[in-house]
Protein backbone atom coordinates (compact mmCIF):
# COMPACT_ATOMS: atom_id res chain seq x y z
CA UNK A 1 0.00 0.00 0.00
CA UNK A 2 1.63 2.91 -1.10
CA UNK A 3 1.04 6.85 0.44
CA UNK A 4 -1.83 7.88 -2.16
CA UNK A 5 -3.75 5.15 -1.52
CA UNK A 6 -3.57 5.52 1.82
CA UNK A 7 -3.76 9.07 2.05
CA UNK A 8 -6.15 10.24 -1.63
CA UNK A 9 -4.81 13.62 -1.84
CA UNK A 10 -7.77 16.26 -1.76
CA UNK A 11 -6.15 18.77 -3.44
CA UNK A 12 -3.59 19.69 -5.91
CA UNK A 13 0.58 20.15 -4.79
CA UNK A 14 1.34 23.14 -3.80
CA UNK A 15 2.61 25.13 -6.44
CA UNK A 16 6.86 25.49 -7.95
CA UNK A 17 7.78 28.91 -6.34
CA UNK A 18 11.42 30.09 -5.86
CA UNK A 19 13.66 29.63 -3.06
CA UNK A 20 14.94 32.31 -1.35
CA UNK A 21 18.06 31.85 0.48
CA UNK A 22 17.75 32.39 4.06
CA UNK A 23 20.11 35.30 5.74
CA UNK A 24 21.75 32.83 8.53
CA UNK A 25 25.25 33.28 9.00
CA UNK A 26 26.95 30.06 9.24
CA UNK A 27 29.96 28.82 11.46
CA UNK A 28 32.32 29.26 8.65
CA UNK A 29 31.72 31.05 5.75
CA UNK A 30 33.49 30.96 1.71
CA UNK A 31 32.45 29.99 -1.45
CA UNK A 32 29.96 27.54 -2.29
CA UNK A 33 30.77 23.60 -2.86
CA UNK A 34 33.53 23.77 -5.81
CA UNK A 35 32.58 21.51 -8.20
CA UNK A 36 34.70 20.99 -11.28
CA UNK A 37 31.86 20.10 -13.57
CA UNK A 38 30.42 22.08 -16.90
CA UNK A 39 27.12 20.00 -16.01
CA UNK A 40 24.10 22.50 -16.42
CA UNK A 41 22.90 21.47 -13.22
CA UNK A 42 25.91 21.66 -11.63
CA UNK A 43 24.78 24.92 -9.74
CA UNK A 44 21.61 23.73 -8.00
CA UNK A 45 23.43 21.16 -5.49
CA UNK A 46 26.80 23.20 -5.27
CA UNK A 47 25.49 27.04 -3.89
CA UNK A 48 23.36 25.11 -1.27
CA UNK A 49 26.14 23.39 0.81
CA UNK A 50 26.77 25.07 3.65
CA UNK A 51 30.19 24.14 5.65
CA UNK A 52 29.91 22.81 9.24
CA UNK A 53 32.95 23.49 11.40
CA UNK A 54 34.22 21.03 13.08
CA UNK A 55 33.61 21.17 17.24
CA UNK A 56 32.71 18.69 20.24
CA UNK A 57 28.86 17.82 21.37
CA UNK A 58 26.83 15.55 23.45
CA UNK A 59 25.46 12.94 21.22
CA UNK A 60 21.96 11.70 22.15
CA UNK A 61 18.60 12.05 24.31
CA UNK A 62 19.31 14.02 27.40
CA UNK A 63 16.22 12.98 29.17
CA UNK A 64 16.23 8.93 29.24
CA UNK A 65 12.61 9.28 31.26
CA UNK A 66 11.19 11.16 27.89
CA UNK A 67 9.15 8.83 26.37
CA UNK A 68 10.90 10.34 23.17
CA UNK A 69 13.99 9.22 24.08
CA UNK A 70 14.07 5.43 22.85
CA UNK A 71 16.81 2.82 24.39
CA UNK A 72 18.38 3.44 20.67
CA UNK A 73 18.97 7.43 21.54
CA UNK A 74 20.78 6.76 24.57
CA UNK A 75 23.14 7.25 26.54
CA UNK A 76 24.45 9.89 26.18
CA UNK A 77 27.92 10.60 25.22
CA UNK A 78 30.89 12.93 23.48
CA UNK A 79 31.64 12.97 19.89
CA UNK A 80 33.95 14.99 18.03
CA UNK A 81 33.28 15.74 14.27
CA UNK A 82 35.97 17.44 11.66
CA UNK A 83 34.46 20.16 9.40
CA UNK A 84 32.70 19.04 6.77
CA UNK A 85 29.70 20.44 4.29
CA UNK A 86 26.06 19.43 4.23
CA UNK A 87 23.02 20.52 2.14
CA UNK A 88 20.51 23.19 3.38
CA UNK A 89 17.95 21.41 1.86
CA UNK A 90 16.58 17.75 1.65
CA UNK A 91 17.18 16.50 -2.22
CA UNK A 92 14.07 17.29 -4.55
CA UNK A 93 12.22 15.56 -6.83
CA UNK A 94 13.53 18.21 -9.64
CA UNK A 95 17.21 16.99 -8.23
CA UNK A 96 16.29 13.38 -8.14
CA UNK A 97 14.84 13.55 -11.71
CA UNK A 98 18.10 15.77 -13.74
CA UNK A 99 20.62 12.79 -11.97
CA UNK A 100 18.90 9.25 -12.64
CA UNK A 101 16.00 10.34 -14.93
CA UNK A 102 12.71 9.25 -12.96
CA UNK A 103 10.85 10.45 -10.31
CA UNK A 104 9.93 8.10 -7.41
CA UNK A 105 8.34 9.50 -4.93
CA UNK A 106 4.64 8.67 -3.89
CA UNK A 107 3.43 12.05 -2.92
CA UNK A 108 2.12 13.29 -5.93
CA UNK A 109 3.72 16.07 -8.52
CA UNK A 110 5.99 18.94 -6.21
CA UNK A 111 9.09 18.84 -7.99
CA UNK A 112 10.36 21.56 -5.00
CA UNK A 113 9.18 18.56 -2.52
CA UNK A 114 11.57 16.64 -1.28
CA UNK A 115 12.03 12.86 -3.35
CA UNK A 116 11.33 10.07 -1.01
CA UNK A 117 10.30 6.39 -1.63
CA UNK A 118 13.82 6.15 -1.84
CA UNK A 119 16.12 3.01 -0.27
CA UNK A 120 19.64 3.32 0.80
CA UNK A 121 20.85 1.53 -1.85
CA UNK A 122 19.03 4.06 -4.32
CA UNK A 123 20.37 6.99 -2.19
CA UNK A 124 23.87 5.19 -2.94
CA UNK A 125 23.20 5.24 -6.74
CA UNK A 126 21.90 8.98 -6.79
CA UNK A 127 25.10 10.04 -5.23
CA UNK A 128 27.52 7.68 -7.32
CA UNK A 129 25.45 9.18 -10.20
CA UNK A 130 25.98 12.81 -9.30
CA UNK A 131 29.15 12.88 -8.45
CA UNK A 132 30.05 10.93 -12.02
CA UNK A 133 28.06 13.95 -13.98
CA UNK A 134 29.78 16.57 -11.40
CA UNK A 135 33.39 15.59 -10.64
CA UNK A 136 32.30 16.06 -6.83
CA UNK A 137 32.76 14.40 -3.74
CA UNK A 138 29.10 14.11 -2.37
CA UNK A 139 28.13 11.47 0.12
CA UNK A 140 25.56 10.96 2.88
CA UNK A 141 26.67 12.69 6.44
CA UNK A 142 27.76 10.01 9.17
CA UNK A 143 24.89 9.73 11.76
CA UNK A 144 27.18 11.69 14.31
CA UNK A 145 27.53 14.79 11.31
CA UNK A 146 24.25 14.69 10.99
CA UNK A 147 23.26 15.14 14.58
CA UNK A 148 25.91 18.34 14.82
CA UNK A 149 24.11 19.62 12.01
CA UNK A 150 20.70 19.44 13.27
CA UNK A 151 21.58 21.24 16.63
CA UNK A 152 23.06 23.88 14.69
CA UNK A 153 27.08 22.75 15.52
CA UNK A 154 29.24 25.19 16.88
CA UNK A 155 26.56 27.82 16.92
CA UNK A 156 23.86 25.41 18.48
CA UNK A 157 21.59 26.67 21.46
CA UNK A 158 21.00 23.30 22.99
CA UNK A 159 17.32 23.06 21.28
CA UNK A 160 14.92 20.32 21.25
CA UNK A 161 14.07 20.40 17.59
CA UNK A 162 16.55 21.67 14.60
CA UNK A 163 16.47 25.48 15.34
CA UNK A 164 14.05 25.66 17.92
CA UNK A 165 12.41 24.16 21.19
CA UNK A 166 8.59 23.64 19.77
CA UNK A 167 7.97 22.24 16.84
CA UNK A 168 5.43 24.08 14.79
CA UNK A 169 7.97 26.92 13.64
CA UNK A 170 10.69 24.33 12.10
CA UNK A 171 8.86 21.08 11.45
CA UNK A 172 6.09 19.29 9.40
CA UNK A 173 4.46 16.18 11.19
CA UNK A 174 1.11 14.34 10.95
CA UNK A 175 -0.23 17.40 12.75
CA UNK A 176 0.61 19.83 10.19
CA UNK A 177 1.61 18.29 7.24
CA UNK A 178 -1.74 17.45 5.72
CA UNK A 179 -0.14 13.88 5.85
CA UNK A 180 2.54 14.99 2.50
CA UNK A 181 5.79 16.19 1.68
CA UNK A 182 5.98 19.75 1.91
CA UNK A 183 7.77 21.96 -0.71
CA UNK A 184 11.43 22.20 0.99
CA UNK A 185 12.50 25.38 2.98
CA UNK A 186 9.24 26.65 3.74
CA UNK A 187 9.72 26.59 7.56
CA UNK A 188 12.34 28.32 9.90
CA UNK A 189 15.79 27.66 9.37
CA UNK A 190 17.72 26.25 11.89
CA UNK A 191 21.36 28.56 13.58
CA UNK A 192 23.17 27.24 10.60
CA UNK A 193 20.28 27.91 8.01
CA UNK A 194 19.89 24.44 7.36
CA UNK A 195 16.34 23.49 6.67
CA UNK A 196 13.77 20.33 7.38
CA UNK A 197 16.26 18.64 9.51
CA UNK A 198 13.29 17.88 12.19
CA UNK A 199 10.38 16.44 9.98
CA UNK A 200 9.38 16.89 6.27
CA UNK A 201 10.74 13.29 5.40
CA UNK A 202 13.46 11.00 7.19
CA UNK A 203 17.01 11.50 5.86
CA UNK A 204 18.94 8.61 5.36
CA UNK A 205 22.49 8.38 6.87
CA UNK A 206 25.34 6.53 5.87
CA UNK A 207 25.90 4.57 8.86
CA UNK A 208 25.07 0.90 9.46
CA UNK A 209 22.61 0.88 13.06
CA UNK A 210 24.55 -0.01 16.27
CA UNK A 211 23.21 0.73 20.34
CA UNK A 212 25.61 3.94 21.37
CA UNK A 213 28.70 3.09 23.30
CA UNK A 214 30.14 5.29 26.17
CA UNK A 215 32.94 6.43 25.41
CA UNK A 216 34.04 9.75 23.24
CA UNK A 217 34.57 8.83 19.81
CA UNK A 218 36.32 11.00 16.51
CA UNK A 219 33.94 11.33 13.68
CA UNK A 220 32.56 8.21 14.40
CA UNK A 221 31.31 6.07 11.13
CA UNK A 222 29.59 3.39 12.81
CA UNK A 223 30.13 -0.60 12.45
CA UNK A 224 31.74 -2.03 9.00
CA UNK A 225 28.28 -4.09 8.51
CA UNK A 226 24.99 -4.66 9.71
CA UNK A 227 21.58 -5.12 9.17
CA UNK A 228 19.67 -1.69 9.42
CA UNK A 229 20.80 1.60 8.15
CA UNK A 230 20.33 4.77 9.97
CA UNK A 231 17.97 7.44 8.75
CA UNK A 232 17.42 10.76 11.01
CA UNK A 233 15.10 13.33 11.24
CA UNK A 234 11.34 11.69 11.52
CA UNK A 235 8.68 12.39 8.47
CA UNK A 236 5.64 14.38 8.01
CA UNK A 237 3.34 11.06 9.01
CA UNK A 238 4.70 10.49 13.16
CA UNK A 239 4.12 12.99 16.19
CA UNK A 240 6.60 15.68 16.93
CA UNK A 241 7.58 14.42 20.07
CA UNK A 242 10.12 12.01 17.50
CA UNK A 243 11.22 14.88 15.60
CA UNK A 244 13.97 15.85 18.13
CA UNK A 245 17.98 16.46 16.90
CA UNK A 246 19.05 13.23 19.04
CA UNK A 247 15.37 11.23 17.40
CA UNK A 248 16.86 7.91 15.69
CA UNK A 249 15.68 5.62 12.91
CA UNK A 250 16.80 2.32 11.20
CA UNK A 251 15.16 0.67 8.07
CA UNK A 252 17.06 -2.65 6.24
CA UNK A 253 19.16 -0.49 3.08
CA UNK A 254 16.82 -2.20 0.45
CA UNK A 255 13.88 -0.98 1.99
CA UNK A 256 11.65 2.19 0.40
CA UNK A 257 9.14 4.55 2.25
CA UNK A 258 7.18 7.22 1.11
CA UNK A 259 8.50 9.02 4.47
CA UNK A 260 12.29 8.55 3.50
CA UNK A 261 14.33 10.45 1.22
CA UNK A 262 18.57 11.89 1.49
CA UNK A 263 20.44 15.51 2.35
CA UNK A 264 23.54 15.82 0.84
CA UNK A 265 27.29 15.91 2.65
CA UNK A 266 30.58 16.17 1.59
CA UNK A 267 34.00 15.97 2.65
CA UNK A 268 37.16 19.12 1.87
CA UNK A 269 37.69 18.74 -1.53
Amino acid sequence: EDAATRYPRKTVPNPVVPLVTPSVTPSATGPAYPIPSSWEHTASFARDMVWVEGGMYRMGCPDPASPACKWMAIPVHDVKVSGFWIARYEVTQRQWEWVMGNRPSQGGDCPDCPVENVSWDEAQAFVRKLNSLTGGAFRLPTEAEWEFAARGGNLGKGLRFSGDDTSEPVAWHVGNSSKWANRIGRKKPNELGLHDMSGNVEEWCQDWFEPYGRSAVMDPKGPASGTYRVHRGGSFIIKDIYLTVWSRGMDKPSERSPFTGLRLAASNQ
